[in-house]
């Protein structure tokens, strides 16, 4: 019976294994199928192991596929399945790390009270796990959604007495222009223009020295509008040409759609109505393209997972049923049916050897 069992063990074995040797041959390495296939195949395994900090890691992992592919209410859920297991674990710097990306998802989705809760959420976290950087940055978020309540106060508070201190005690010129784009916001829109011009200017000088393509657009695209508020029309013109020619260059079609609709209120504003309807049209257009670039993503993005969802149930169901059928029949054979079989056959040779003597000695008589 071990032999047997052995054998079938062994078949088994070597089932499971054929199949996954031509599964990592058929998409090329390192294709995205491959590379979330494996990932969801280690996640499975976590469950099955209840390995909490590994289950919490791809939990994350797959959160992140879905951001990264704007399909926001699975990273949404997977996010939040990651930061309940971080939080069993008191896993301080990833339990941050979940709720700094709910906060910007929700955000995203208009959930200003629950982005508030989880980006304060981050901060005090990334603040105890000593990571100042992530700790400002929360903070620069929290102003944000301060800011969409029409808290300026409090947002103009966070950002100058918590998120920009940190950024410079840090080193991180990067942060210090996310720091002066919300300040730049926070003051435009309470109409607060001579400084909202200010720190526009500084998000675009940092920008440029940094070479940092987005800051300096985004400067240039509130600049020409703070210009437009106080009607400096050509100034503004010339801030939102630059800002269209950087735009273009690095195919930003958001920040296109943006930039010509600007130019389409210039020039509402200046008379030039056949000018304001052909910047109008072509911001449409910019936004319909976006929209239609971002749902191929998703799609592809969901296509891909139901791919890769597949091939690791295919590698689950490479044991052939009938092997399986006779694994479980001979693990559930009890010892007397084996004691049974061997006294059967021992029976037999007893009865074979006897008439064999027999008969030997009945021809010895003759």
């Amino acid at each position: 019976m071990s032999k047997i069992k052995a054998f079938i063990g062994l078949f088994i074995f070597l089932s499971i294994l054929s199949p996954s040797f031509t599964q990592a041959e058929s998409p090329r390495s390192g294709s995205p199928v491959l590379v979330l296939t494996e990932l969801l195949k280690r996640h499975y395994s976590n469950l099955r192991e209840g390995n909490f900090q590994m289950q919490s890691q791809t939990y994350s992992q797959i959160a992140a596929f879905y951001e990264r592919n704007g399909i926001r209410k699975e990273s949404v859920r997977l996010y939040k399945a990651a930061l309940f297991l971080q939080d069993q674990i008191k896993d301080t710097e990833h339990a941050a790390g979940s709720s700094i990306h709910l906060a910007y998802i929700l955000k995203e989705d208009a959930d200003y009270s629950a982005a508030l809760r989880y980006a304060a959420s981050a901060a005090r976290l990334y603040s105890k796990a000593g990571i100042k950087d992530s700790s400002a940055s929360a903070y620069v978020l929290m102003a944000d959604i301060n800011r969409a309540f029409g808290n300026y106060r409090q947002a103009e508070s966070l950002v100058l007495k918590r998120a920009l201190p940190l950024y410079r005690g840090a080193g991180n010129a990067t942060g210090r222009i996310k720091c002066f784009r919300s300040l730049g916001h926070t003051y435009r829109e309470q109409k607060r223009f001579s400084e909202a011009k200010w720190f526009f200017i500084q998000e675009n000088m940092q920008a440029r020295k940094l070479n940092n393509s987005k800051g300096i657009i985004s400067s240039l695209l509130y600049l020409g509008k703070v210009k437009v508020a106080i009607k400096d029309y050509d100034l503004a013109l010339n801030d939102f040409k630059e800002a269209e020619r950087l735009a273009r260059n690095t195919g930003n079609i958001s920040a296109l759609a943006d930039i010509r609709s600007a130019f389409a209120s210039v020039h509402s504003k200046l008379g030039n109505a056949e000018t304001s309807a052909r910047f109008a049209s072509l911001a449409s257009g910019n936004r319909r393209q976006m929209l239609a670039l971002e749902k191929n993503r998703r799609d592809e993005a969901l296509l891909l997972f139901k791919e890769s969802q597949n091939l690791v149930e295919l590698s689950k169901r490479s044991v052939k049923p009938d092997v399986i059928d006779a694994v479980e029949k001979t693990s559930h054979i009890r010892v007397w049916d084996v004691y049974d079989s061997l006294l059967i056959t021992l029976s037999f040779l007893v009865f074979t050897t006897a008439v064999f003597f027999f008969f030997a000695f009945a021809r010895t008589r003759k």
